[in-house]
């Protein structure tokens, strides 16, 4: 289906300063929502030329004033409160998701049916191989090809190596079991990469297990932020980071206690699954797509 329906110009008003400039008005239909154009033209300035590279350079006096810029602009102006909307289409061999904010697409989704995402799902991989060279090792996480983990996302004891990062191979060795979690799927012929540092999403933050890191989202206010703030500061348990998302704007300190309880339980049922041995190893594994698009974009 098209998304513009031509109409003809409607002309609101002529002159823009002076007799010359012409200010042309027109409304369209842009996926449903009625939206204004503004097209601005002064006819007195030449159409540029093909730029062509000088022969010498050219002096110019400044008394001829500042040379004429060309206006002709075309502005879509948006509507005060954009409508938003989600739009699944299911197909038995894929399924997608697009988020509008009035006729602006914001975000699109594909999950194919027989070739499912792993991005977020924690495992318990063997370690196979460790390339010094490269500062990187192959894990064996129980897919087809085995995922790659580099040293700048190992977790490593500071009480041992210090502030400064080790070097991958005096972290890990042949043989070890790891903990990993998928940030990206595999393609072609490479395979997944893997993070020793996981985090865990949920509706309003994301927890960061054995980590300091904390940080809020800069799409919201300052006012909202120091809120936040506060309220992290007092719900977050030792030992983890959190990293407030936007749509914890105006939650309560009862919504956001919630989530940090719900994720901090999550956590210690991987830890605990963790121990029991065996790699590799499913830990957790992250709802199907729909759900997770409605975690991430539902405000």
């Amino acid at each position: 289906m098209p998304w513009f329906r031509k109409k003809s110009a409607e002309i609101i008003r002529k002159g823009v300063g002076n007799d010359t400039v012409v200010e042309e008005r027109t409304t369209r239909v842009v996926g449903g929502e009625l939206v204004e154009v503004r097209r601005v033209r002064d006819p007195r300035l030449p159409t540029p030329a093909p730029e062509q590279k000088p022969s010498a350079p050219r002096r110019t006096s400044r008394s001829n004033g500042p040379r004429p810029r060309q206006v002709d602009d075309e502005i879509i102006i948006p509507p005060e409160t954009a409508r938003k909307q989600m739009l699944v289409r299911t197909m038995p061999h894929q399924t997608q998701i697009v988020v509008l904010e009035g006729p602006s697409l914001v975000e699109h989704y594909v999950a194919q049916s027989g070739t499912a995402s792993l991005v977020g799902n924690v495992y318990v991989g063997k370690v196979k191989n460790v390339l010094p060279g490269m500062e990187a090792a192959f894990v064996d996480f129980g897919a087809s090809k085995n995922g790659v983990v580099y040293a700048d996302d190992i977790s490593y004891d500071r009480s041992v190596h210090g502030r400064k990062h080790p070097r991958i191979e005096e972290v890990l060795h042949e043989g070890d079991e790891v903990l990993v979690q998928v940030v990206r799927d595999a393609m072609g012929a490479k395979g997944a990469r893997l993070t020793n540092q996981p985090s865990l999403p949920g509706r309003f933050l994301v927890l960061v297990p054995d980590s300091d890191a904390q940080g809020i989202s800069r799409r919201l206010p300052d006012e909202e932020r120091t809120r936040l703030r506060s309220v992290v500061d007092e719900v977050k348990p030792d030992s983890m980071g959190v990293i407030v998302r936007t749509a914890a704007e105006g939650a309560s300190r009862s919504d956001i206690e919630e989530d940090v309880t719900r994720l901090v339980g999550t956590w210690a049922q991987i830890r605990e699954a963790a121990d029991s041995g065996g790699a590799p190893r499913l830990l957790y594994e992250e709802p199907e797509l729909l759900i997770r698009v409605i975690r991430e974009q539902f405000t």
